[in-house]
């Protein structure tokens, strides 16, 4: 009986001692990753003081203050985040150092390893990110890479875009980043700076290597407003870069900041903080359509620039320029500038060789491609933008299922291209009806236009599809307009009062719209405006 009892005595230590270990260590490594979650990661979506803090009203207290500041101090001309305030450093200095004396006073174990914890360095989740953007630059299906990125102020778009730039410099060993981020150009020899179109088109005539251009504050320089400006001026720097092979990320503030054709024609990135970003495959009527990731813990790129004072200036150019197609009288190609307008018919031929039909044997292929002498263009005068592009990465994520048909190998270089056939279906298919397209796409099945005839008909539409797109943008505009929302005349006077309570000032005149109005006033107080007005 004595032996059955010393037995059971010892089983119960055990039981005890494991209790205590797997109170200790297992709630130490939970405790640590929740530490890791609410501190380490900036856009974790956990505020920070979410331990630290146990007075429930005082968070929300903090947590109202902080939206407030991060709303508005752009227009009040604050530049630091509502952390670094000396009043929440106050707040968190004195409730922590409370919440730490009860949690010893009261022998809360879990809190006070809280606070000796150690979080995780989010550098681990660096390697996954880099691995997607390695496949996702090198793994396209389209030929070229088109990007449009979009974030608020302040959300580290120019980042992004040069982090991008230098994972895609990773896969083509041979290529260039032209850009008009003077800083970053200045730091980096595979840079160019580009400060307006001439200094582009010339480095495109040459040039000959792989190039990706990062166009910074596109919303200063290709409004989705538009007009001849943006069709006579980003059109054909588009179509250039494409025509060149080239890539491009263009780098804007709202989802509408440039014209929406070429909207269409690039995947959409919305930077919504500064470690995470969303990637759209498409971007219809400004929004982002079928989601490909969502990413997290963002690392800052390698590149230095100057994210304070680099502006990215821009200035499109007034006119065209050309060097003259014709032959001197030595038997040279003559190189003469010719000058147009943009909008104008241009003239490759200047005044001294007007009667010249053919072009100098020494104008290269790429300059008569799209003008009247691209007959001249033979089949194998084209070649490859480069002999060896790609630096092949063999990347498998063994976290994630792959696809079995998924191809891994990159796109086979391509001869420079005849015409772009998703340029020219997504542009079409803008300013043609169900019927229009049924009908071309049946005589398509029948025929096949030459190269010639392909270009020629590209050519001739373009003005009027251009025309039916923008048709287009103002039909959905006007009808975005008559929707059945309730004007802003409805809105009782008590919730303007307390606009001007939640805000410290803002009146009616202030408010755009009802959408604004949602922004401004909290869930419940918009909530119970909107039931009172229906």
């Amino acid at each position: 009986m004595i032996e059955l009892l010393d037995y059971f005595w010892i089983f119960f230590a055990l039981f005890l001692v494991g209790m205590a270990k797997s109170e200790g260590k297992g709630m130490g490594r939970d405790i640590s990753t929740i530490k890791s979650s609410a501190e380490k990661d900036d856009e974790s979506f956990l505020y920070e003081w979410i331990v630290k803090i146990r007075d429930e009203g005082l968070q929300r207290v903090l947590a109202d203050k902080k939206e407030s500041w991060e709303r508005w101090k752009g227009e009040l001309g604050f530049e630091i985040p509502y952390e670094a305030t000396e009043e929440f450093r106050r707040v968190i200095s004195k409730h922590t150092s409370l919440s730490a004396t009860e949690a010893v006073d009261k022998e809360k174990w879990a809190l006070m390893r809280y606070f000796g914890a150690d979080a995780e360095d989010p550098k681990l989740k660096h390697f996954k990110l880099v691995k997607w953007f390695i496949q996702y630059v090198q793994n396209r299906t389209r030929e070229v890479l088109q990007i449009y990125l979009i974030g608020e102020q302040g959300a580290g778009k120019t980042d992004f875009a040069l982090l991008i730039a230098e994972v895609w410099l990773l896969v083509h060993p041979k290529g260039r980043i032209v850009t008009n981020i003077k800083s970053a150009a200045k730091s980096n020899e595979r840079f160019v700076y580009t400060p307006n179109q001439d200094a582009l088109d010339q480095w495109l005539q040459d040039h000959n290597h792989p190039f990706l251009f990062v166009f910074d504050e596109a919303n200063k320089h290709a409004s989705g407003i538009g007009g001849e400006e943006v069709i006579e001026q980003l059109y054909p720097l588009l179509t250039l870069i494409r025509k060149h092979e080239g890539n491009i990320i263009i780098i804007g503030h709202t989802s509408k900041d440039i014209h929406g054709w070429v909207r269409e024609l690039c995947d959409f990135i919305i930077k919504e903080g500064k470690k995470t970003a969303r990637v759209y495959e498409d971007n219809e009527d400004g929004e982002g359509k079928h989601l490909k990731r969502a990413l997290r813990a963002i690392p800052k790129t390698t590149f230095e620039y100057d994210s304070l004072n680099d502006e990215g200036e821009w200035s499109w150019s007034s006119e065209r320029e050309t060097k003259c197609f014709g032959t001197n009288k030595e038997g040279e190609r003559c190189s003469t500038v010719c000058r147009s307008d943009y909008g104008d018919e241009h003239e490759y031929l200047c005044s001294s060789h007007q009667d010249q039909d053919e072009p100098h044997e020494d104008v290269k292929p790429i300059e008569l491609y799209g003008t009247p002498f691209e007959e001249y263009i033979e089949d194998d005068e084209w070649e490859p933008v480069d002999e060896v592009e790609y630096e092949i990465f063999d990347l498998e994520d063994e976290e994630e299922e792959e696809d079995d048909n998924e191809d891994t190998e990159p796109p086979a270089l391509l001869p420079a291209p005849e015409i772009e056939p998703e340029l020219y279906e997504r542009i079409i298919s803008g300013g043609e009806d169900e019927s229009d397209i049924e009908a071309r796409e049946s005589s398509e099945e029948t025929t096949n236009p030459t190269r010639r005839e392909f270009i020629s008909g590209f050519r001739d539409r373009g003005k009027e599809v251009m025309d039916a797109v923008d048709e287009k943008l103002v039909e959905r505009a006007d009808e975005s307009k008559a929707d059945d929302e309730p004007p802003l005349d409805d809105v009782p006077e008590e919730y303007w009062d307390k606009l001007r309570e939640r805000t410290g000032g803002i009146t009616k005149h202030d408010v755009e719209d009802l959408a604004h109005l949602e922004q401004l006033l909290s869930d419940r107080q918009f909530n119970r405006l909107m039931n009172r007005i229906e």
